[in-house]
């Protein structure tokens, strides 16, 4: 992967006024291409280079009929979701799935708010022909093969990492809100939880921040208050993790357009000793820049976890032990979690 082809990513997916033109050939489309698609980005990619009217390399064009292909087959098998839901009356939310751009991911993020929810939902998929694969402790993983492509369900009882809830699954229901998507009304969490959950799963589960979080990032990050995402934050012991995303995801957008995200005014890191030897360690490591999707340095999901444990013996009693256990076991819990952690030490150290 080139700077240079992920420069022409990032100008498809939002204009560069500066870009060079010899990005435009037909090699370094393909290589931005093979980017676009590893993040996650590339329907919104093609529709980019659509617009521009640009002459696109016919391999460009056959990956794009197989991502609209996966694209059309995952939004038929959410509305058969859906539909068939209501009629049983099962309630549901749909997170990291809709996006306000054109995107097809892995699978379908399912959240169910009880128990009995949970068992009636993955029920329901199981008499639709979706196939159970087991799954960890706060999910199920199901499968369906349409038209020879696999249609994945997730289907969590929990918005963890692993054993570890990142977010209160209670408070995020009860905020939850209905979006329109392909003439579906569907339930997903509001704009400030969308932004929590992305710090999450990125920061805590998986350890890296792909060009389809930062994307989704950028444009949620303007259409919410700060203060109050801090103070959720907080109340969810996210108040690091939290800080940590927006920062990240602030840093690559300079990197990548030469300007801020956010306000010159705000102040993602405060005076916390912790907190700010992350400005230092982050420029160290994008000094000959930045690879997506981007491998956060080992010191910030640590500092991120050890805060929800130092605000959870504060504040939380008897269930401090139970996190600190939570904390331990969490990365050994599944070959999943082994391999993500292998993997993001054998990239660090290579």
């Amino acid at each position: 992967m080139t700077q240079r082809a992920l420069r022409l990513v990032a100008h498809v997916l939002k204009p560069i006024n500066d870009l060079d033109d010899g990005l435009l050939d037909g090699e370094k489309m393909i290589q931005a291409a093979e980017i676009a698609k590893r993040n996650k980005v590339f329907l919104a990619f093609y529709e980019g280079l659509t617009r521009a009217g640009l002459e696109i390399p016919e391999l460009v064009q056959e990956m794009a009929e197989r991502e609209a292909k996966r694209k059309r087959l995952y939004d038929e098998a959410l509305a058969e979701v859906v539909e068939a839901a209501e009629r049983r009356g099962v309630e549901f939310m749909v997170f990291k799935t809709i996006k306000p751009f054109t995107y097809v991911g892995d699978d379908i993020d399912f959240f169910l708010h009880d128990k009995n929810s949970f068992k009636l939902f993955t029920e329901l998929l199981k008499d639709m022909r979706y196939l159970s694969m087991g799954g960890g402790p706060p999910e199920e993983t199901l499968v369906k093969e349409v038209c020879g492509i696999h249609i994945m369900a997730d289907v969590h009882k929990a918005f963890s990492a692993s054993y570890i809830p990142y977010v209160d699954a209670t408070r995020v229901w009860r905020r939850r809100v209905r979006r329109e998507f392909n003439g579906l009304r569907i339930f997903t969490p509001s704009l400030n939880d969308e932004v929590l959950i992305l710090a999450g799963h990125s920061l805590l589960k998986e350890f890296r921040i792909n060009l389809a979080e930062f994307l989704h990032a950028t444009m949620l990050l303007p259409k919410v208050h700060l203060n109050e995402i801090d103070e959720l934050a907080e109340m969810e012991k996210m108040s690091y993790a939290m800080k940590i995303f927006v920062y990240i995801a602030n840093q690559i957008h300079e990197m990548l357009y030469r300007e801020d995200l956010l306000s010159p005014n705000f102040n993602v890191l405060d005076n916390d000793y912790l907190l700010g030897a992350v400005h230092t360690v982050v420029k160290k490591d994008l000094k000959d820049g930045v690879r997506m999707p981007y491998s956060y340095p080992m010191y910030l999901p640590v500092i991120a976890y050890f805060d929800k444990l130092r605000v959870g013996i504060v504040t939380g009693g008897k269930e401090s032990l139970s996190l600190l256990l939570s904390l331990i076991k969490a990365p050994f819990t599944g070959k999943e979690g082994i391999n993500i952690l292998w993997n993001y030490l054998a990239k660090r150290i290579a």
